[in-house]
C-alpha cells in the first residue's frame, strides 16, 4: 500500500501520462500526492517547484 506518492514531471505530454497515472494510484491507496517540476534556468543553474496535495478526501481539495 502507498501513503506518499512522488510525481515528477517536466511538463512534456509522456510526463503527463506519469502524472495521470501517479494521480489515480494515490487515489486508489488513499495516499498523500507531492507533485514536482524541474527545469533548467538559463545560465545553466538548476530551479524547482513543489507543491504538495493530500488527494485524502476533505484534505486540501483532494480528488
Amino acid at each position: 500500500m502507498y501513503t506518499h506518492v512522488l510525481i515528477p514531471t517536466d511538463g512534456s505530454e509522456l510526463a503527463q501520462v506519469g502524472v495521470i497515472h501517479g494521480l489515480s494510484l494515490a487515489k486508489e491507496h488513499g495516499a498523500r500526492v507531492t507533485a514536482m517540476t524541474a527545469t533548467e534556468a538559463p545560465g545553466g543553474q538548476f530551479a524547482y517547484s513543489c507543491d504538495p496535495v493530500d488527494t485524502r478526501r476533505g484534505r486540501n481539495g483532494g480528488l
